[in-house]
């Protein structure tokens, strides 16, 4: 930083008139040009962007509407509960046995 100050003060000081010198002619300053906005934008969003955002909602509409496949399918799937009372006096009990007999 400050060799720059340096240079710039030797840069003014070489570009300056020496002492006994005026210069003849003023130094102008350049004509104002008027200040040209850029071209304003009617636009607010591209036509890609549109159609990403119709896409989003398009997906999102899919998913309300599959919404029910949905869960049951990320639901756990559960047996129904087995009446034991059933379950009981569903034994074959028509099967001879074979192997070590009781002595009744």
């Amino acid at each position: 930083m400050i060799i720059e100050n340096d240079r710039q003060k030797k840069a003014t000081t070489d570009a300056s008139p020496p002492a006994g010198q005026t210069s003849t002619s003023p130094v102008k300053d350049p004509p104002e040009q008027p200040i040209s906005r850029p071209h304003e934008q009617k636009e607010i969003h591209t036509t890609t962007q549109w159609l990403s955002v119709i896409s989003i909602c398009i997906s999102l509409l899919g998913i309300y509407y599959k919404r029910e496949e949905i869960k049951k399918m990320l639901t756990p799937k559960t047996t129904p509960p087995v009446d034991i009372s059933r379950q009981a006096s569903e034994v074959d009990t028509s099967l001879s046995r074979k192997g070590i007999h009781s002595m009744d």
